[in-house]
């Protein structure tokens, strides 16, 4: 999936805080910073960056704060670029920096791409510590849909001593902020018709690593008014923001009469619209492969529906169109809808329309219910996103302007359920002979949708033996079936194998484990769900209880797990349920707690006396 929207101007380096933590006087600091940011925003809707920053760096282990890291592109030219690396304490020059002196690559070098995106950077090596980097530096952005968020360090472990941002503006372009844990700016007047903001921090404490992403201190800037390459929009409001892409979009649905004529094929005698909406997904996903492409304006305008059907490839944005055009053909409306994808470090922010979006998908009311389609996958049933876009606001595009919708959450049981069928037969030592159905459908059955377009070796098989998760397994079959239930992906594991030491053995008991796929474990991303099993083994003498005759079973505020044992002479059937279901407002602390009584549940042992 192609990061197309966000084009990246990083202003110091490359960085991004994470998960829980804080940031205080105990946080050691291996570098302080003075800078000040000018960001000035013409009336052509091009505007500059100037950076001025003294780091002061104290020790080995800063050493990457000395660095400096920007993306070029059509749209970003260097203007001017000096670093100079100084000894603190004697004031010597020790190394200068020109534009001239910079390194670049290519910014995406993995996966099949068509981008001019160029990482020019500058990283501080064999260099004595005590070091100080004074470093200025000058950008002009031609376009304005895109302004950086401004954070007064850029680093973990840096303490700022003094960083200031200045934002000029034209007043007929307008300017929105939103300060995060920040005083609100100093507001001014410059000249006829242009305003300032100035924000100021001074002695801000050092940050660690383990601070949470909507704790970190920043600014996020956007415009009432943008363009770029001449399509001119406002941003301040979702309907206006859908309105620009509406305009990119215009004329980028026709297709060829044949591709017409195929639609026509492909849809006789259907009278249902999923089966419609069906037949045109598989046709998608069999004949046209996914690149990424963030050429220009390419980032944000798609290809046209035409030119996909020519070199039959595209990026997220061409392939949603293409999906949009066929269907529009079977006279089935649909929308194209950006989305945030993947792990969202910090929450949507709803009341600040502006680009925080990295993705495309399809959006399609229909009478029964809504359906999405990820038009990127070769493997996904219709009308399932998968979890790399679900539950999540995104922004609908129609002649009428964009709209916040929101994706499917899948946190029904209906989209979480898994169900394995095993029969083992032990030996004498405690080994045992297994076979087994697993069966996943929904969220659990993704991962092997993928797998199952995958060609066979090693790796493939070490990652069947982790799904199905029982320790010691030995994997000397399987056949793996994928498909749906309408849109409800499903995956159907057969396997047969060998495990070593699948019971415990001393010379008076026999200890079998009430869960032995330790790969049934309950997704804690995942707000409802059912995992079901039924084991039988076959015990290789007679054997008496001494514990876990009367099962087990749990019940919490959301969850419910029954295990019942069931004892022949020489066989053991084991059925075990877990039902969960946690409000949408459940906290993880708070599911984590209950579902850590049902991994110590999962746990136990059966445990039987062996006869003589």
């Amino acid at each position: 999936m192609n990061a197309f929207f966000k084009s990246i101007l990083v202003l110091f380096s490359i960085f991004r805080f994470c998960t829980p933590g804080h940031a205080n006087e105990q946080t050691p600091h291996y570098s302080t910073v003075n800078k000040e940011q000018h960001i000035t925003l013409l009336d052509n809707y091009s505007y500059l960056i100037s950076l001025k920053q003294i780091t002061t760096i104290v020790n080995s282990e800063g050493s990457a704060h000395g660095g400096y890291r920007f993306v070029v592109d059509e749209f970003t030219k260097l203007e001017y670029f000096d670093l100079r690396i100084v000894d603190p304490i004697s004031g010597k020059l020790i190394k200068r920096v020109r534009e001239k002196d910079l390194k670049s690559r290519a910014l995406i070098s993995e996966g099949t791409f068509f981008q001019n995106l160029v990482l020019m950077y500058f990283d501080l090596d064999q260099v004595k510590f005590p070091a100080r980097v004074e470093m200025e530096v000058k950008l002009h952005k031609t376009g304005n849909f895109n302004m950086p968020t401004w954070y007064p360090t850029h680093f973990f472990n840096q303490k700022v001593q003094t960083s200031t941002l200045e934002i000029q503006y034209p007043e007929a372009l307008g300017m929105r902020y939103k300060a995060v844990h920040l005083d609100e700016p100093k507001v001014s007047s410059v000249g006829t018709g242009h305003h300032t903001f100035f924000w100021q921090v001074e002695n801000m404490d050092p940050m660690d690593s383990e601070i949470k992403s909507a704790d970190v201190p920043r600014i996020e800037i956007a415009p009432n008014h943008f363009a770029m390459q001449g399509y001119q929009a406002t941003m301040d409001s979702w309907n206006s923001l859908g309105k620009w892409f509406h305009l990119l979009n215009q004329g980028k649905d026709n297709i060829p009469e044949s591709t017409k004529s195929l639609v026509a094929d492909l849809t006789k005698g259907l009278d249902n619209d999923y089966d419609k909406i069906k037949v045109l997904y598989q046709y998608l996903q069999k004949n046209y492969r996914y690149v990424s492409i963030q050429m220009g304006l390419g980032g944000w305008m798609p290809m046209a529906a035409s030119e996909v059907v020519s070199t039959k490839y595209g990026d997220c944005k061409a392939l949603t169109m293409l999906m949009k055009a066929l269907l529009a053909e079977a006279g089935i409306e649909a929308y194209y809808t950006l989305v945030y994808a993947g792990e969202m470090d910090e929450p949507f922010d709803l009341d600040f329309p502006s680009n925080q979006f990295n993705h495309v998908i399809l959006q399609i009311p229909t009478q029964d219910k809504t359906l999405w389609l990820e038009c990127t996958s070769s493997t996904l049933p219709a009308g399932y996103l998968g979890s790399f876009t679900k539950d999540r606001p995104a922004l609908a595009i129609s002649p009428e302007g964009g709209k916040i919708v929101h994706t499917p959450s899948y946190n029904t049981a209906e989209y979480n359920t898994t169900h394995l069928t095993l029969e083992v037969e032990l030996t004498a030592n405690g080994d045992a002979e297994i076979k087994g159905h697993l069966l996943h459908k929904g969220a659990p059955a993704e991962s092997l949708h993928s797998l199952a377009y995958q060609t066979g070796g090693s790796e493939k098989k070490d990652y069947l033996i982790r799904k199905i998760g029982g320790a010691g397994l030995s994997l000397e079959d399987h056949t793996l079936t994928v498909g749906s239930e309408k849109e409800l992906p499903t995956a159907d594991l057969a396997f047969s194998g060998w495990v070593g030491r699948f019971s415990q053995n001393t010379a008076k008991r026999t200890i079998i484990p009430v869960t032995w796929a330790k790969g049934l474990q309950i997704n804690e991303k995942t707000g409802s769900g059912t995992i079901s099993e039924e084991t039988t083994v076959i015990i290789p003498g007679p054997l008496e209880w001494e514990s876990g005759l009367d099962g087990w079973e749990l019940k919490t505020a959301h969850t419910h797990t029954q295990i019942k044992p069931e004892l022949s002479e020489r066989t053991l059937k084991i059925v075990k349920s877990i039902h969960y279901s946690f409000p949408e407002d459940f906290s993880q602390e708070e599911k984590a707690a209950e579902l850590s009584l049902i991994k110590v549940l999962l746990q136990q042992q059966f445990i039987f006396k062996k006869q003589p």
